[in-house]
């Protein structure tokens, strides 16, 4: 299970579980890290929550190897603090599904990063995209859209927005453990952390409401909302 990391940025709230992050004041120093390393192959999936419109700019995410708990004072910015700490892969979140991925700004230590931003074939995995986004046309920094982060064995830094997998994008250290930073900066007000390895309450009860009724048009008889009826035909 993935958790935010207790060292955070000065305006930070976490949840008590740890798996959300709130902004509560201004539009900076809200950074937040994975508690742990990410796993080679393994996403780091979040969901953009809540919005702030007084401010400019969104999200911004990525991958660093500074171990949060050495960080004596977390930088206000990922861009371009914490980038340019060293050492740090990160992106800003842009508003076209077109190219989504704004220009990073990183320290090259001979990891000879680039950036190639090809969208590829939808992730097989249903929970990369979410419910809103599957129904709208969301843009990758609505409330609603899903950002996941993903480093391959090979040291490939993936992005995946709203089920479409993006990159490679930079090529990170194999040798190093890697964490995951987020900014909540801007409009964005509030992430939660998305379990991948771990089904909601929500669909396990819509997968077995599916099992028993199986056709469409019995599923249409139950006295639920024409909503949660949608949403049970996708499983």
């Amino acid at each position: 299970m993935m958790r935010f990391h207790e060292r955070h940025g000065t305006h930070v709230q976490l949840s008590a579980c740890k798996t959300s992050a709130m902004r509560v004041k201004s539009f900076a120093n809200a950074v937040v890290f994975s508690h742990r390393p990410l796993a080679f192959g393994e996403t780091f999936l979040f969901e953009i929550e809540e919005q702030e419109k007084d401010w400019s700019g969104h999200v911004r995410c990525g991958i660093t190897t500074h171990n949060p708990r050495t960080i004596e004072c977390v930088p206000p910015y990922l861009l371009p603090d914490m980038a340019q700490m060293g050492r740090t892969w990160v992106f800003a979140i842009k508003s076209t599904m077109q190219k989504p991925l704004g220009d990073e700004q990183l320290r090259d230590y001979g990891s000879h990063n680039y950036q190639r931003q090809e969208a590829g074939d939808k992730d097989t995995n249903p929970i990369f995209c979410g419910r809103k986004a599957r129904e709208t046309k969301l843009k990758p920094t609505d409330v609603g859209s899903r950002i996941g982060v993903k480093v391959s064995a090979a040291g490939e830094l993936y992005f995946y927005v709203n089920g479409m997998k993006f990159g490679p994008c930079a090529l990170v250290p194999i040798d190093k453990d890697l964490y995951v930073a987020v900014d909540v900066y801007g409009t964005t007000k509030k992430v939660q952390i998305i379990q991948c390895g771990v089904d909601s309450l929500l669909d396990l009860c819509c997968q077995n409401i599916r099992k028993c009724v199986a056709k469409d048009n019995d599923l249409e008889l139950l006295p639920i909302t024409e909503q949660l009826k949608k949403y049970i035909a996708t499983f």
